[in-house]
């Protein structure tokens, strides 16, 4: 399951209120453990997910919902903070939730972006039964940033780069703020770099985002060619201003 998870906010702007009552945040995050208690999946990849936060509560999300989920092993990577007299103010980033150990898990960020906040990408190795292996990326490209040109395109670069350092099969998910069908060639570009494939690239029904009336597909899970997909679908659960995906990957 892969879910852009709005920093539990589960609101119309990412921006008002700034300030949500711990207890707001609690709820929702609450909801977003019901999706992993209802489709029980294996692995989870959440973005927009906070270690700690004025804004939310001050909440370690990603410790939260492992909890809730029961979920024995996660890692959450920071991408973005900010910090004040040596207290962190806003810590978010990445997560992946799993039932398999994790292994060499790493957290790699994005060059700083203007005017929105610095993304950027986690991986790990999940141990499965047998000791076979698979490699989990959580993913979050910039949606937009006027420092640079074509800044997503550098962004799965990066991506692929690390990836290719990393024998076993891959899952790499997450928000990818572009899709296969528009004049942008990030996706293609990286999909066929990478040697990734996805689920009905040109199923219009499957768009994630705006949650409530969802027109873009931007949430992505791409994987290896050792997986094949088995089933795949957005939920229209709201829990967040993005749509939960949920794929069954099968391993040959």
């Amino acid at each position: 399951m892969n879910l852009n998870a709005m920093h539990g906010r589960n609101s119309r702007s990412s921006v008002f209120p700034v300030l949500f009552p711990r207890s707001v945040i609690e709820a929702n995050l609450r909801k977003i453990a019901g999706l992993f208690h209802e489709y029980r999946p294996d692995t989870v990849t959440l973005q927009e997910v906070d270690n700690t936060s004025i804004a939310t509560g001050g909440i370690d999300q990603a410790r939260f919902l492992a909890g809730l989920g029961g979920y024995p092993y996660f890692f959450h990577g920071a991408h973005t903070e900010a910090r004040w007299r040596g207290r962190n103010l806003f810590v978010t980033g990445n997560a992946i939730l799993s039932r398999h150990p994790l292994e060499r898990t790493e957290n790699f960020k994005f060059d700083r972006s203007f005017p929105v906040p610095r993304k950027g990408f986690a991986l790990a190795d999940a141990v499965l039964p047998g000791s076979r292996r698979i490699t989990i990326a959580s993913v979050h490209l910039v949606r937009l940033d006027y420092l640079r040109w074509q800044p997503r395109m550098r962004q799965v670069r990066l991506i692929r780069q690390e990836l290719q350092g990393r024998t076993y099969p891959q899952i790499v998910a997450g928000d990818f703020n572009c899709g296969m069908r528009s004049r942008e060639r990030t996706l293609p570009y990286f999909t066929e770099a990478a040697g990734l494939t996805g689920f009905d690239f040109g199923n219009d029904g499957l768009c994630t985002h705006p949650s409530w009336k969802p027109r873009d597909r931007i949430d992505w899970v791409l994987s290896s060619p050792e997986l094949s997909f088995a089933g795949y679908e957005t939920l229209a659960t709201p829990v967040s201003d993005h749509r939960a995906v949920i794929a069954d990957l099968t391993l040959s």
